[in-house]
């Protein structure tokens, strides 16, 4: 089995609509995050809290609020380029056959372990598992995709 190279095409509006897509995402996630901090220093002012209690009380609600904000971006960037394979891949075959690529460890949804030992499978296969596993893999945070291959 061969990864598809050159496996479909695209045009730049399409990759920047893409790329607006995840951007308006993650400036969505910014916009939370400082709209969570002012709300923080509100409360500390109108409680009377020092700089070092108001230092942690806003660590703490965002910590709480986000809690593992390097796990939002990484699914956020999975997901565009997940969103690109899908987009380069549109015009394909039903048959065409996919890999999913990724690593095999202890991380592994139940659902990721499935896949990998089930590889390659057709969009319709893909689905059938899980309906979105195309364009969200195993889920948050996924370290995996579906590429086209050629058998």
């Amino acid at each position: 089995l061969v990864l598809c190279r050159f496996f479909g095409v695209t045009t730049e509006q399409q990759l920047l609509a893409l790329q607006n897509i995840q951007q308006i995402n993650i400036n969505s996630l910014s916009r939370h995050i400082a709209t969570n901090m002012q709300a923080s220093m509100a409360q500390s002012i109108s409680s009377g809290l020092g700089r070092a209690e108001m230092s942690t009380l806003i660590k703490s609600n965002i910590k709480s609020t986000i809690p593992r904000i390097d796990n939002v971006i990484g699914t956020q960037l999975s997901n565009y380029e997940r969103a690109i394979i899908m987009q380069m891949s549109a015009d394909l075959p039903e048959n065409q056959l996919y890999d999913y690529m990724g690593p095999r460890d202890d991380k592994n949804r139940p659902v990721c372990r499935q896949f990998l030992d089930s590889s390659p499978l057709t969009k319709s296969e893909i689905r059938a598992v899980k309906s979105d596993a195309m364009e969200t893999g195993g889920g948050i945070n996924c370290r995996h995709k579906f590429m086209p291959i050629d058998v």
